[in-house]
């Protein structure tokens, strides 16, 4: 008998063994291709959330692109097609008929907006699709005005928040939300006590204890005068600062393009040139590039043929065949009131003399000269009463020699002090480039007065390359505009404002006060901004 085989209870292990291994084998391959597929479909969807996301983002400058177009920004809100003050400036968003103002091109998202041609111009811009892959993506968007804010110079800032949804729609849908911010910068065009554009040596010069400073005339007190601080009276130039004199002193920054102190010349014009003392307290900070602010823009008009001269002895009936039809004229012989009724008076020329008062109140004056002299003469430009606010425009066509808007020999030119009355002056100069013409001149003995110290309620603008010369005073508070023109101080008084000009010659000692509520509240219409995007997928 044969011996027993102890591994007979083995037979067919090996098949047990097989099988298992095939099965973890299995198990292996079926995790491997589940990992292969997730990672397709993860691929897969982000490719798909891409393409939403991206197609998101062509709806925002889609929608961008519309709100930057000549087609909306010739109609937009400060424009005559759609008055500014149907809106609620107060809140954030902006509203109209008690709703926020909404341009929509989705469909759950209504409109609200005065203008029906707006509103379908958006609706059409502002979505679309594409073709991609083995699908296709669409896009649509809605923006919410936040704010919106009217410039002294008659641009409108606005504020948009933009919002679009991309969707991939393949087999497997997808879709992204984008969000951004559309706005406007304001560059403020009175940023400094004085910018002088010309890129020469000495295009600000100041001498004789010129000084700036600032104040912030929104904080005035309407007694006395505004308070002021040695800090951001801030110059600018594209060519050259020369101070000279122990008592001249700039309380701020120099901006220019130019670099170094040193001896200025023709050929090598650095930032600033000092001598005898004179102090720059802040620093020279280096401009990316030259500034060229637009000129301002002057509608040119016509002036009348009749030379009217106002005396202590000049009545109403003196005046009553130079005012046109609807025009009123009221007061005493000496102190005269016009009021223009909503008409154009339209004169050659203007004078004031002989201590005489004249009231001009609101309305549009087209003159060719006006001249203000002797002792204890007042031009009012605006009622000082208070009771007929408004904006009063006066264009002053200077194609004389001589002197287009003149005061002098102890007269006054008055701007009512009433801060919130809605006044405004606004005297824009045509003169032309004839070389004997002097655009603006107010001498030491005559002034222009601004008791409200609020430079945005008098600006005068020039466009022309002629000189003009202006003294100071206790409360000369007004802007200056004239980019292409010379502009020389004297007087050793004291100017409430900012000034842009060609160059600024300050020899006489005035004292510059900067308003720092210009940089916020005038300005010009800056490049656009696309910010704050964020997204999200559904």
């Amino acid at each position: 008998m044969m011996p027993h085989d102890v591994r007979q209870g083995e037979r067919g292990i090996a098949l047990i063994l097989t099988l298992l291994l095939v099965m973890a084998m299995s198990i292996v391959a079926a995790g491997l291709m589940s990992m292969a597929q997730t990672e397709t479909y993860g691929t897969m969807n982000y490719r798909m959330m891409s393409q939403a996301r991206y197609a998101a983002e062509s709806g925002i400058h889609k929608a961008a692109n519309y709100l930057l177009s000549d087609a909306y920004t010739t109609i937009m809100p400060g424009t005559a097609s759609d008055p500014i003050a149907g809106y609620d400036l107060s809140v954030s968003p902006v509203k109209y008929n008690g709703a926020d103002v909404v341009l929509s091109a989705v469909n759950s998202v209504t409109s609200n907006y005065p203008l029906d041609s707006v509103k379908s111009a958006f609706s059409t811009t502002g979505h679309g699709s594409m073709s991609v892959g083995l699908g296709s993506v669409s896009y649509a968007a809605y923006a919410t005005l936040r704010s919106m804010q009217q410039l002294e110079t008659g641009s409108t800032l606005q504020v948009w928040d933009i919002t679009a949804t991309g969707t991939f729609g393949g087999a497997k849908p997808a879709t992204e939300e984008v969000r951004a911010t559309l706005e406007i910068q304001l560059v403020p065009n009175h940023g400094y006590a004085a910018f002088a554009t010309s890129a020469t040596c000495g295009a600000l010069t100041l001498k004789g204890g010129a000084s700036t400073d600032s104040y912030d005339s929104s904080a005035y007190s309407g007694s006395g005068t505004p308070p002021v601080a040695a800090n951001n009276g801030d110059m600018g130039t594209n060519g050259n600062l020369t101070e000279t004199g122990t008592t001249t002193l700039v309380n701020g920054n120099l901006y220019t393009p130019r670099t170094g102190v040193g001896n200025c010349s023709s050929n090598n014009v650095d930032a600033q040139s000092v001598s005898g003392g004179a102090t720059l307290t802040g620093t020279i900070v280096q401009l990316p590039q030259a500034w060229l602010p637009p000129a301002p823009n002057i509608v040119a008009v016509t002036a009348g043929t009749l030379d009217v001269s106002i005396g202590p002895s000049t009545t109403c009936a003196n005046l009553a065949a130079a005012l046109p039809t609807g025009a009123v004229c009221s007061g005493t012989a000496g102190d005269l009131k016009i009021d223009p009724q909503g008409q154009v008076i339209a004169w050659r020329s203007l004078s004031v003399g002989n201590a005489a008062h004249l009231t001009l109140f609101a309305g549009t004056y087209n003159l060719n000269t006006v001249d203000v002299s002797q002792n204890g003469t007042v031009l009012n430009i605006g009622d000082p009463t208070g009771q007929s606010p408004g904006v009063i425009h006066m264009t002053l066509v200077g194609t004389d020699a001589g002197k287009t808007l003149n005061v002098s020999s102890g007269s006054s030119l008055v701007v009512p002090s009433q801060k919130d009355n809605g006044y405004a002056v606004v005297i824009d100069v045509m003169t032309s480039n004839q070389g004997n013409n002097v655009p603006v001149n107010v001498d030491g003995g005559g002034g222009i007065t601004n008791l409200s110290y609020d430079p945005q309620r008098f600006q005068i603008r020039y466009a022309g390359t002629n000189a003009s010369s202006v003294s100071g005073g206790g409360a000369a508070a007004f802007l200056i505009n004239a980019p292409n023109a010379p502009l020389n101080l004297n007087g050793g008084s004291d100017f409430y404002g900012s000034l842009i000009v060609k160059t600024l010659n300050d020899t006489g000692g005035t004292h510059l006060h900067y308003d720092r509520n210009l940089a916020s509240n005038f300005g010009i219409a800056g490049n656009p901004i696309l910010s704050a995007f964020s997204w999200k997928r559904f």
